[in-house]
């Protein structure tokens, strides 16, 4: 039930707010900030050197989708006015 309640707030609050960030060009700075988290590179490799592991940032769901969101209307943008370079 609980899970269900945040899914159905988050499905209507969601575009509200990327439509927010998109027409105001802004990122709310608290969306800006990600989880970091070293992962180990190989799993045979020794967990005790630093070197070994590599850094993993976690953003929120939401910065993912404006990100999504602006890259999609990028690449339509683009398409659109055929701007890509052809190689």
């Amino acid at each position: 039930m609980l899970q269900e309640t945040l899914w159905t707030h988050c499905y209507h609050f969601s575009p509200r707010i990327i439509n927010m960030s998109l027409q105001s060009g802004q990122m709310p700075s608290h969306l800006k900030v990600a989880k970091l988290r070293p992962l180990l590179k190989k799993p045979s490799l020794d967990h005790k050197m630093f070197s070994n592991y590599h850094p993993v940032s976690n953003l929120t769901f939401i910065s993912k989708a404006i990100e999504k969101s602006v890259a999609n209307q990028l690449i339509t943008h683009i398409n659109k006015n055929n701007l890509n370079d052809t190689f």
